[in-house]
């Protein structure tokens, strides 16, 4: 009877429930960007509910704050679940936070750990041939490359995009689903904007053949949203247009740039890259309309400003404004840079110090648990001896009476 009794506690213990927790994963799938809030609450419950681990917890925890922009929170999450030897097993959502945890080091300059993390990931999905692990590994690779980048060494970094982009061009030839070969059009395109940077825009000529393929790759994938295929025929369009500009070949990348131009339905950052387009062909003043048309519909779509927005999109307007020798317009844009940049860092320094005292709360009560299994365990294994210690007695006055 107590065996009985201890194994299916044991069991219970298990969170041996993976359907309902593929249910409730599902469900957080549409719910996160939706509400965040009530997707934390959900994960919460579950987790008491016993239909997720800890870790597994974790895990989904890492991916609702870092959409929400809480990534110290997400980092934090992230090695709580990591610390976890058993997370491993499930190792889609496992790679999914690694890979979170692997953007936020290289973004906090922390390249070595960023590093390290991303070599975990190769190692673990060495010889797995699944397409996950393609997908792995080539993200990896890419992440690696950013690094190497950010460290000075942009030929170590051109070797690794090359692979990342070789390893799913080999392994992704008939994609199950636009998921599995979406990461592909990525690759190419950071590879191409890698070329264009770095002043080597003949290289990039020789990808324009690989995005042609990821795009008709795409177009034989089940079930490709209709809006997915457009926003990446857009994003290959437009990057072949600056390859073949900066190589200056304007008949072909003008004949592209037109292409995208009459795209219906065109998004604040389509409209931008055809500023960056515009500034390349020296037509600044066009580029300087489109950059502010961007913005104004980035804006009135409830789009806040960032320090990453600043650097990637108004001091691109501020190069341009000098360019074109709108001297008093660079200058106030300039100045505006500044104070938005001033504001933004006290809110982004609040912001962290709210997630620091968030992040301390969590740890305590993480403390207050542990105590308090241990607390159980030792009233458990008292209890059982106590059990075992009368069930003793009474067989012992059984046999000697």
């Amino acid at each position: 009877m107590l065996f009985s009794v201890l194994t299916l506690t044991l069991g219970c213990t298990k969170h041996d429930r993976s359907e309902e927790a593929d249910r409730v994963t599902d469900e957080l799938k549409g719910l996160m960007f939706k509400n965040p809030e009530q997707s934390l609450a959900r994960v919460d419950s579950a987790e008491q509910a016993g239909v997720f681990s800890a870790s597994d917890a974790n895990l989904l925890r890492v991916n609702i704050y870092w959409n929400i922009g809480q990534k110290r929170m997400a980092a934090f999450y992230g090695e709580q679940a990591l610390a976890d030897s058993d997370v491993k097993r499930k190792s889609k959502t496992y790679y999914s936070a690694l890979m979170l945890m692997v953007k936020w080091y290289e973004e906090n300059g922390e390249y070595g750990k960023a590093n390290e993390m991303a070599d975990e990931i190769l190692a673990d999905v060495e010889r797995d041939t699944s397409q996950m692990a393609l997908t792995m590994r080539s993200s990896a690779l890419t992440r690696k490359a950013e690094c190497e980048i950010h460290t000075g060494h942009p030929d170590e970094a051109e070797r690794l995009y090359l692979e990342s982009i070789d390893i799913l061009m080999k392994g992704m030839e008939h994609p199950k689903s636009y998921w599995e070969i979406d990461p592909l059009f990525y690759n190419i395109l950071e590879t191409s904007d890698f070329y264009l940077e770095h002043g080597k825009p003949e290289k990039a000529l020789e990808l324009i053949a690989k995005g042609d393929t990821a795009l008709a790759r795409l177009e034989c994938s089940p079930e490709v949203p209709d809006k997915v295929l457009q926003f990446r025929r857009n994003n290959v369009t437009i990057s072949q247009a600056m390859v073949y500009a900066a190589n200056g070949q304007r008949d072909k990348a003008e004949t592209l740039y037109l292409k995208h131009r009459q795209t219906e339905g065109l998004s604040h950052t389509d409209i931008f890259v055809e500023g960056r387009y515009l500034a390349m062909t020296d037509r600044y003043d066009e580029a300087i309309r489109l950059y502010r048309q961007s913005d104004s519909i980035y804006r009135a779509a409830g789009g806040s400003l960032s320090s990453a927005y600043i650097k990637a999109r108004m001091s691109l307007e501020y190069d341009v404004l000098q360019k074109a020798g709108r001297t008093a317009e660079a200058l106030a844009l300039g100045n505006r840079i500044r104070q938005l940049t001033d504001s933004i860092r006290v809110e982004e320094r609040r912001a962290d110090m709210e997630q620091q005292k968030e992040i301390k709360r969590q740890e305590a009560e993480i403390i207050d648990k542990r105590h308090s299994l241990t607390l159980h365990r030792i009233i458990l294994v008292a209890a059982i001896l106590v059990c075992l210690l009368i069930a003793w007695l009474l067989w012992r006055s059984y046999k000697y009476n």
